[in-house]
């Protein structure tokens, strides 16, 4: 049994809003830690600790390539949908977090779809009222 689409976008909406919430949360815990470690914040530093072992470089290389693959793909989506701002995930996903960016940008990816649905049905709502009162007028004469 399948959700109405409202309620799955809806539903979708809310997971994307709470993954977006815990990956900024769960990151910014441990950056700020790291920022307090370090007396301050060096990418140099971030970017070499996360090479400590080869456990910690192949997560690292893991979310480079999905880093990669989420900013083409956001790109060529949020053109497709006429979603403005692009950029803002751009920076979120380097200054914050892709644990962050990525969910934000598919919840208002969600939200968009869900707004091009509804102005898609009010526009084939008013071309079948315009339809029917034009009937209506050609029965009259």
């Amino acid at each position: 049994m399948s959700l109405p689409v409202s309620k799955q976008a809806n539903t979708l909406q809310l997971i994307y809003g709470l993954c977006a919430i815990a990956g900024l949360v769960f990151t910014m815990y441990f950056n700020i830690l790291f920022i307090i470690e370090h007396g301050g914040f060096s990418a140099i530093t971030f970017v070499t600790d996360n090479y400590v072992n080869n456990a910690s470089a192949s997560i690292s290389n893991d979310i480079l390539v999905v880093v990669a693959a989420f900013l083409v793909w956001s790109f060529i989506e949020a053109r497709r949908l006429s979603m403005s701002h692009w950029w803002i995930y751009v920076v979120l996903t380097f200054a914050v977090a892709i644990a962050f960016a990525f969910p934000l940008f598919l919840l208002n990816r969600e939200r968009r779809l869900a707004k091009i649905t509804a102005d898609k049905e009010s526009f084939s709502l008013n071309k079948q009222t315009a339809q029917g009162c034009n009937q209506g007028n050609q029965n009259d004469i």
